[in-house]
């Protein structure tokens, strides 16, 4: 039998979880930190406009009216997670980040962007890694390091992908990701994992994930993988996931796609979903996020937005993909994968680091450029109250307010109902917009630091937070149950012409 969507959730069929838990990293996978499930990423990425719409004063999570619209969206889709490729930090996403985790929704965020001074270059790194590269790194983790729902962050994206970034760019990566740990356990509430996201290129992939991973000092906590691989119709054996999935079969930290989808055949049928889902990979990968959201100049969108009155237009892609999705078992197939045991308050060790000369595409050298510049300071003290970062915190969300944007379905038709449907309560601690809009204020001049124990503490200078342990238990399964919105993503079945259905 079939339901609507908001039917089901009036009546109660539709469950209200409690609110999103924060995600943590246990040897090789991901879990719920409060439930010790595996978690497993359902999702897509999201930059809307793509690089060139980067700009100060605005960015993919800042229009609160947007991400209604694109919550609904992808809470039709059956997502649980997008990547978010920038923000700018000066600016409040309380809002959308509330919105989010009332929807079911992780974000996982890079915290470089295309703007002159907030990247790497792959080829000199040396020039670009400095003290105001760091501050507005340490911006973007101040900003939103506050939210339950703030998976984790990539400190890099395809910064390695030919012969002159591999020579000189690796030990920078790991001196990037140092920093931002040690600036995350000063000031904030708890250890967010930081990772990479690889350009697909056999050669470097493998040996650039062994070596981000290994030792204690800048090691990196997961490791996404861009892959297109997958076109049309093919077999695991045929397409070469077989091949990928043995390539990190003993690998040590959680790996994910951090972007797939190939696009040449269209449309695409998104078959490889089916497989990253089974056994043959669950064992290994921790799903995936479609590339990508919006229609942009690379042809890799789902829908499709007319960015003079903000409306969108689902395409044959979106429907394909929902269809997959819906698919995914709330079980997913695998040994046991509940958490046991072990604490999630402080980042783990890697496995020893091998020699240099152990890497054959790679410069793997160990002897890291140490904390340039004021980079020291900032670690201790945290950001200057000059930067005007917006510290964001959860806020208490009004899940009653449908967006005004207008949105047509896969058939033509407009959407007439959008309401997005409640699956998380607010964080414990969730304040008012307004209080919120204050205290963010307030804290550009005065913020509080994690104390070694485990207290908040003021100071009228320039550092912020406080702390928290996560519980673990002993707990055995030969399944996992989907976490967040991956629930909801096994039952949702269609989105025609606007009307969702629940089986």
């Amino acid at each position: 039998m079939r339901f609507s969507l908001l039917a089901a959730a009036a009546t109660g069929l539709l469950t209200v979880a409690s609110a999103l838990n924060p995600i943590v990293v246990q040897d090789r996978y991901l879990y719920d930190s409060v439930t010790n499930d595996r978690f497993f990423m359902v999702g897509v990425d999201y930059q809307p406009g793509g690089a060139a719409a980067v700009t100060s004063g605005s960015d993919p999570l800042s229009n609160p009216d947007i991400c209604r619209r694109d919550a609904y969206l992808f809470q039709q889709l059956g997502v649980n997670t997008i990547r978010v490729y920038s923000i700018d930090p000066t600016i409040s996403h309380d809002e959308c980040f509330g919105i989010l985790n009332a929807a079911g929704i992780y974000v996982v965020l890079d915290v470089n962007s295309p703007l002159e001074g907030q990247h790497l270059n792959r080829y000199e790194p040396w020039t670009t890694y400095t003290g105001a590269y760091m501050e507005h790194v340490f911006s973007v983790i101040e900003a939103t390091s506050g939210y339950p729902n703030l998976l984790g962050y990539f400190a890099g994206n395809e910064v390695v992908n030919d012969e002159e970034s591999a020579e000189y760019s690796p030990r920078y990566l790991k001196a990037v990701t140092r920093d931002m740990k040690s600036y995350i356990s000063n000031h904030a509430s708890r250890d967010i994992p930081v990772g990479y996201s690889a350009a697909d290129d056999l050669k470097y992939r493998v040996e650039l994930a062994e070596y981000l991973a290994c030792g204690d000092d800048g090691n990196a906590d997961f490791f996404g993988v861009n892959s297109y691989s997958w076109c049309g119709t093919q077999t695991f054996q045929s397409s070469g996931y077989d091949k990928l999935t043995a390539a990190f079969d003993n690998f040590t930290i959680p790996v994910f796609f951090s972007e797939y989808g190939c696009i040449e055949v269209t449309p695409r049928i998104f078959q490889e979903v089916d497989a990253l889902y089974t056994e043959n990979m669950t064992t290994v990968f921790s799903g995936g996020l479609i590339y990508e959201f919006s229609m942009e100049e690379n042809g890799y969108g789902i829908v499709e937005i007319d960015h003079d009155d903000e409306s969108v237009t689902l395409l044959a892609d979106y429907e394909a993909l929902r269809t997959r999705y819906a698919a995914v078992p709330t079980a997913v197939p695998g040994p046991a994968l509940t958490r046991s045991g072990g604490s999630s308050s402080s980042y783990a060790t890697g496995p020893s680091c091998p020699d240099a000369d152990a890497y054959t595409n790679i410069n793997g050298t160990n002897d890291l450029p140490p904390a340039v510049d004021n980079v020291p300071d900032l670690i201790s003290d945290g950001i200057p109250t000059s930067l005007n970062v917006w510290r964001g915190q959860p806020v208490i969300t009004d899940m009653d307010t449908e967006t005004t944007l207008r949105i047509v379905g896969v058939d033509g038709e407009e959407v007439q109902q959008k309401a997005l449907v409640r699956v998380s309560e607010d964080p414990e601690g969730a304040v008012a917009l307004e209080d919120a809009s204050t205290a963010a204020t307030a804290s550009r001049t005065a913020t509080t630091t994690r104390t070694s124990s485990g207290t908040a503490t003021g100071t009228s200078t320039s550092t912020s937070t406080a702390s928290g342990d996560s519980d673990s238990s002993s707990n055995t399964s030969g399944a996992v149950k989907m976490s967040g919105a991956g629930v909801l993503a096994a039952v949702v079945v269609g989105v025609l012409g606007g009307v969702a259905v629940v089986m």
